[in-house]
């Protein structure tokens, strides 16, 4: 038995994520599809990038697949890299990101044809 899992924002449903998933449901028995869910303790937070709530997210893909796709929220993303996310959301990127530039300034990359 083969289980597909599609994590995505799906914010909204687009005609892309509807091809994704169908393919998936050729290639698995069972598709569980994550729409990705940002927390703040038990608060699900939106914003206008990601207007549309779980529930909402949710209701689309049903309306599209009905109960053939398993969908749901029940997952655990653990980001260990966070310390690299871009400068304006932490501090410890702005030091990676000098590190790296002061390194690359002293490599030079050539391509000869």
């Amino acid at each position: 038995m083969i289980t597909a899992l599609y994590l995505a924002h799906l914010n909204p449903v687009t005609d892309a994520h509807i091809e994704i998933i169908s393919e998936l449901k050729k290639e698995a028995d069972i598709v569980k599809v994550m729409p990705v869910v940002f927390k703040d303790g038990d608060r699900e937070i939106n914003s206008k990038s990601f207007p549309f709530n779980f529930e909402t997210r949710k209701k689309m893909l049903v309306s599209v697949f009905g109960d053939s796709i398993q969908i749901t929220d029940d997952y655990a993303f653990f980001a260990p890299f966070k310390k690299y996310l871009p400068p304006l959301v932490r501090r410890k990127s702005w030091e990676v990101k000098k590190t790296n530039s002061s390194w690359s300034r002293r490599r030079f990359f050539f391509i000869h044809r």
